[in-house]
């Protein structure tokens, strides 16, 4: 009858009456606090003397269960863990695992992340939460006897309490996990790496099995500032080739290679450093979308096409901050001087904020970090070419102007992309070694000298809204006999709209705050007007001779 009363038993809900502790961990505890007292092995179900008592000597007077011990004797039929062992060994080791289960999992607010086995975080709701904790981590969702709150309860608890974050955000290459950003937590959801260098050794045997290594090529310190070494014993010939004869004219290729290297090495160290929006401007086939597609792709973990968002076509952008590399590739439909001032406004946007607002649909905009870059590339034909950014003082030092040569002798082959991806670690590794030169070294905010080239410089001039006005203003000075023109831009519309040789009504589409923004446009672009005071009045001053290109007579020019 005994025997049928413990089998009875065996089945009875026992994790309700206190907390299930695995009984490896038990055995190892109940050693320690009684050593010798246990004869035989300890598990579920097994039989023994109530070795807490040291009174007791009854070998067969106790049942091991998952949350104590079942008793026949000593006055009570079930003694938890905690009065066993004691309540300090069951709330740590309760700390321990729920600590334990709740690793990697964050709440937001509103919706709890956490990482799925293919590295992807991911946003779920407080029962989804529930169920992962449950299935995945083992925890009950039953209230133990004498409580009121479950495992799964304490768990949701502790993550709210101790796992908070600001907001999940891409954050792309800086550390994984929780990023602090003005003084807030941010879980980074980005799983984007950048592509590594080969090491010191292995670019020395590259170099080696290329014909040879040169102690500038196997001691960084020993380089000159020359662009790469010789083609007999360079470890990426292909990518050799393709870089020195890529830009013209040449001295741009130090320019860009210390733009790159500003830009990889900070994503290397995890937090990518500000830099200019760089636009490729050349004729077609000359390997400029291989440049921002393949090349810059492989090294900073991909690309994304950035054309709809930077042209005012996409207002939703979150994402576009999962790449370091935003792409424009040829011609976005800037249709008029509107478009065209947005996109030139993004632009500058883009190099010069760190922290932008990322909206999502169905979600509440978030400010978060980022540091990547704008590639644009475009032919050089009058449509293609519209492309290219106002470059007035406040944009000239947030971007670059590079122009492609054209060379027709150059040649891609089939397996391009596989020769890339095999040369790329052992240029990375030269770049990184490289010493730029003094010229192209600049201030701390960008670490490099803007470059803009003459040719492109003045086609961007060329295609903005001030370039229209400066057109409209040389048809109204044409014929007038002072060299200088000074008054307000309401005097100046004024007497625009009242010409006589049909210039009103091209004048009627401004209003004197329009003409002021243009005519300061045109100050900073360089050309020859000057904002000055006449009493309490803003004036603009403009040299009509030097803005129309007539010659002086050696007067002084303002």
């Amino acid at each position: 009858m005994m025997q049928w009363a413990i089998d009875s038993t065996h089945n009875y809900a026992w994790a309700k009456l206190g907390t299930v502790i695995p009984m490896a961990v038990v055995s190892a505890e109940v050693e320690r606090q009684f050593p010798g007292r246990w004869h035989g092995d300890f598990y579920i179900g097994a039989r023994g003397i109530r070795f807490w008592d040291a009174e007791s000597d009854n070998q067969t007077a106790a049942v091991v269960r998952e949350t104590g011990m079942q008793c026949f004797t000593g006055g009570t039929a079930f003694v938890p863990w905690s009065v066993i062992l004691g309540r300090q060994f069951v709330s740590q080791f309760e700390a321990d695992r729920i600590g334990g289960s709740v690793t990697d999992v964050y709440f937001d607010g509103r919706d709890y992340w956490r990482q799925r086995s293919s590295g992807e975080w991911r946003s779920y709701s407080k029962a989804d939460i529930a169920l992962y904790l449950k299935v995945d981590r083992g925890l009950r969702p039953q209230v133990s006897r004498g409580e009121t709150f479950s495992e799964v309860d304490q768990a949701i608890l502790r993550i709210q309490d101790h796992q908070d974050i600001h907001c999940a955000a891409p954050l792309v290459h800086r550390p994984k996990g929780i990023v602090l950003i003005d003084g807030h937590r941010v879980l980074n959801t980005s799983t984007v790496t950048v592509l590594q260098p080969a090491t010191d050794e292995e670019y020395y045997q590259a170099v080696c099995l290329a014909g040879g290594a040169s102690a500038s090529m196997t001691d960084p310190s020993a380089q000159s500032n020359n662009h790469q070494p010789s083609t007999n014993n360079c470890p990426y010939p292909w990518l050799y080739d393709y870089f020195n004869g890529y830009f013209d004219p040449p001295e741009q290729l130090d320019y860009f290679y210390a733009w790159l290297q500003r830009w990889y090495q900070s994503a290397l160290e995890g937090r990518m450093r500000p830099g200019q929006a760089s636009f490729f401007a050349g004729v077609p086939n000359t390997g400029k979308t291989l440049l921002s597609n393949v090349i810059l792709s492989r090294i900073f973990g991909g690309h994304i096409d950035a054309s709809s968002f930077l042209s005012g076509e996409d207002g939703f952008n979150s994402h576009l901050f999962t790449s370091a590399v935003w792409a424009v590739d040829d011609v976005v439909p800037l249709t008029d001087n509107k478009s065209h001032l947005k996109f030139s406004a993004l632009i500058k946007k883009m190099a010069a904020n760190r922290t932008f607002s990322v909206r999502e649909k169905y979600r509440v905009d978030k400010l978060i970090e980022w540091n990547g870059r704008v590639v644009v590339t475009c032919n050089t034909d009058p449509e293609s070419i519209r492309i290219l950014p106002d470059v007035d003082l406040s944009n000239r030092d947030k971007i670059n102007l590079f122009r492609i040569a054209e060379r027709d002798t150059f040649t891609f082959p089939r397996d391009v992309e596989s020769i890339i991806a095999a040369e790329l670690p052992f240029f990375l590794r030269w770049l990184l070694d490289w010493q730029p030169p003094d010229e192209v070294i600049g201030d701390t905010r960008y670490g490099v000298r803007t470059y803009c080239e003459d040719s492109l410089f003045e086609a961007a001039r060329h295609s903005s809204s001030a370039y229209s006005f400066l057109e409209v203003l040389l048809k109204f000075f044409e014929g007038q006999v002072e060299d200088t023109w000074e008054g307000s831009s309401t005097e100046l519309l004024s007497a625009m709209l009242n010409d006589q040789d049909g210039l009103a009504g091209i004048a009627a589409k401004y209003t004197p705050a329009k003409v002021g923004r243009e005519l300061s446009k045109l100050a900073s672009q360089g050309y020859a007007v000057e904002q000055g005071r006449r009493h309490a009045t803003r004036v603009w001053i403009i040299n009509i001779a030097q803005l129309s290109g007539r010659d002086l007579d050696e007067k002084t020019p303002f």
